[in-house]
């Protein structure tokens, strides 16, 4: 499932809901795929920042578009249109609206970027994620830890093999 529903797509789009309803018509699976390639376009950049795919609820997990927040589904909606665009576009036959909606879609872009930029503010409607602190990611560990000594090393052992129990 994506962030928004066919019907959501269509009505917020700049064109016709007849023609998303043609093109759904002789090419099911070309929605569909578009929705998940948009989604993951707007996923990828926040995924370090913010509790991505939006609209998930436990256990399941894939997003429910009535909890999704507006912002998503604005995005998703432009870019969903800058692809129809592309797909009906004659090469050498663009037209005026054509260059409104590549500009609406490099500004969507441009509003993710600052919505996963570390350095500002988080976006008031998107979800943060709560495994991280401030600086970003904090999985994993030290690649190499040293001891002063090699006694220390020892010591070190035996703590662990103490704690683990299984040597």
């Amino acid at each position: 499932m994506s962030y928004t529903t066919f019907a959501e797509l269509k009505e917020g789009s700049e064109f016709d809901p007849a023609e998303w309803d043609e093109l759904n018509t002789r090419r099911p699976a070309t929605v569909a795929h578009w929705q998940r390639q948009t989604q993951a376009a707007i996923d990828d950049p926040l995924r370090l920042r913010y509790a991505v795919p939006f609209g998930v609820t436990p256990p399941s997990l894939t997003p429910d578009p009535t909890i999704v927040p507006f912002s998503a589904k604005a995005w998703q909606i432009a870019l969903m249109d800058a692809m129809f665009l592309r797909s009906r576009r004659t090469p050498g036959a663009e037209a005026s609206a054509d260059a409104d909606i590549n500009r609406r879609e490099e500004s969507i872009f441009a509003a993710i970027a600052a919505a996963a930029d570390q350095d500002r503010p988080a976006h008031p409607e998107l979800a943060l994620r709560s495994d991280t602190s401030s600086s970003g990611v904090t999985k994993g560990g030290p690649m190499m830890v040293a001891y002063a000594t090699p006694y220390d090393w020892f010591d070190a052992q035996a703590v662990r093999r103490d704690q683990d129990g299984n040597w």
